[in-house]
């Protein structure tokens, strides 16, 4: 997938299914979501919203 002229998304989540290389992210856009592992704090952490586990690895 081509993205010539456009911003690219840098990650280095390789359990991701989307990563490239170690160190891209192949979608054209990302969902940034903010962090709910702690509910009592201000929500001022962000996870990517469009991370999806690649198939076939362990967590």
């Amino acid at each position: 997938m081509s993205k010539g002229g456009m911003q690219t998304i840098g990650c280095e989540v390789t359990s991701c299914q989307y990563n490239s290389q170690g160190s891209e992210c192949s979608l054209n856009s990302i969902q940034v979501r903010p962090s709910m592992h702690n509910q009592s704090e201000q929500q001022n952490e962000s996870l990517c919203g469009s991370y999806s586990h690649k198939s076939g690895e362990s967590w």
